[in-house]
């Protein structure tokens, strides 16, 4: 089924469902989400990698062994070239931009005015999420017995702590435990977010502070995602068909739509994340292959962001290193606008950087803090426009 087709059947089948005068203006938003996402985890210091599933669970020590980001140095009265990315040839017909090392992060100029604030504190530490109406990012924080915590940031910048009571790391059909929040677990709205569940969805609303449980007669949540800001799409699994289900758990009689296909530069590169777009541009996390007879500088074991927007395409690449940044290092968050991609940097110092595409403009968005020794892994899923 075509996103246009889906589009006008969502119309028909939602008619009578809270809100329908406001199926457009979701759908438009819904466009930069709708991809099944998969789960990609940073951690506070790498000391083993495990697959899982579709994911990557990066195992950590925290504590005197984790990285420390270098202080910036002291101004000289000089001036000097802030960092940003540098160009390093093509790859694939794309055009190709490093960014810079994890000490060099820092020196890189703070955007003003972006949709997250300056620091996402993910110690638990802050007031309780509810009635906040709507969230812009959701973090999940594991530790060793599984699910710890889970902090939504509203659109005050706050760091609220969400009542996750009742709700366990669930485990897919091979046993693997996996975390229950996704990348795609937030609406396009940011005014639900959901849990998965072994067999079920958990979906809570930070207006009214109410979970609604949802039972999938047995199916995998492990793909779900939003196909508009009140419809979930759980995608179909062996001879069980897909469902379209409205957050309150009413099923809606209508195939599910597949997902857009990944970004791609060459056939044997590994995209991961989300893929996300934003009018004619789209933009992906994507492990290069490195391929030396169709690229300009050695990229072998590179990973990046990739972009493609008006027959254009770039990537930004990041380098590797042994206690910088980690595999599945930089998912992409949302867009800016329509030239500037959001992505995130993990490592143990892990921030959001801002993008805009095929040039050296690269900025700091926001910190991520507040893990503690102990503590597993991270996910963050995010709602922004």
């Amino acid at each position: 089924m075509t996103g246009e087709r889906l589009h006008e059947v969502l119309h028909e089948r939602v008619a009578d469902l809270p809100g329908a005068d406001l199926v457009d203006a979701a759908w438009a938003r819904a466009r930069r989400t709708r991809q099944r996402r998969a789960v990609g985890l940073a951690s506070v210091a790498v000391v083993a990698v495990v697959a899982v599933g579709g994911g990557v669970v990066a195992g950590l020590g925290g504590g005197d062994d984790a990285e420390r980001e270098p202080a910036a140095p002291a101004s000289s009265g000089a001036t000097s070239t802030p960092a940003g990315a540098e160009p390093r040839g093509s790859y694939a017909g794309a055009q190709v931009w490093q960014a810079p090392d994890v000490a060099d992060e820092p020196n890189l100029p703070r955007l003003q005015g972006g949709p997250l604030p300056a620091e996402v504190d993910l110690s638990g530490a802050g007031p309780v999420a509810a009635g906040i109406g709507r969230a812009v990012a959701v973090f999940e924080v594991d530790d060793d017995r599984g699910l710890d915590r889970v902090v939504a940031v509203g659109e005050d910048g706050t760091s609220y702590t969400l009542d996750v009571a009742g709700i366990d790391p669930w485990a897919d059909s091979g046993g693997n435990r996996l975390s229950p929040l996704s990348r795609a677990s937030l609406a396009p709205d940011g005014e639900r977010v959901f849990l998965r569940q072994t067999g079920a969805l958990a979906v809570y609303d930070f207006g009214t502070d109410e979970w609604t449980r949802i039972d999938l007669d047995g199916r995998d949540p492990e793909d779900t995602w939003w196909a508009t800001d009140r419809l979930l799409v759980v995608p179909a699994e062996g001879a069980a068909p897909g469902l379209v289900l409205d957050a309150d758990g009413t099923r809606v009689d209508t195939p599910a739509v597949d997902p857009p296909p990944p970004v791609r530069l060459l056939t044997d590169d590994e995209p991961y994340g989300v893929p996300v777009d934003a009018r004619d541009a789209i933009a992906q996390g994507l492990v290069l292959s490195g391929d030396p007879s169709r690229a300009g500088p050695d990229l072998r074991s590179r990973e990046g962001v990739a972009v493609r927007w008006g027959g254009q395409s770039a990537v930004l690449v990041v380098p590797d290193g042994p206690g910088r940044r980690w595999l599945q290092c930089c998912p992409v968050v949302g867009w800016l606008d329509e030239a500037t991609v959001l992505l995130e940097s993990r490592h143990s110092r892990a921030r959001v950087l801002a993008w805009r595409a095929g040039t050296e403009e690269l900025s700091r968005v926001a910190d991520i803090r507040g893990w503690r020794a102990g503590d597993e892994a991270f996910v963050g899923s995010y709602a922004i426009p």
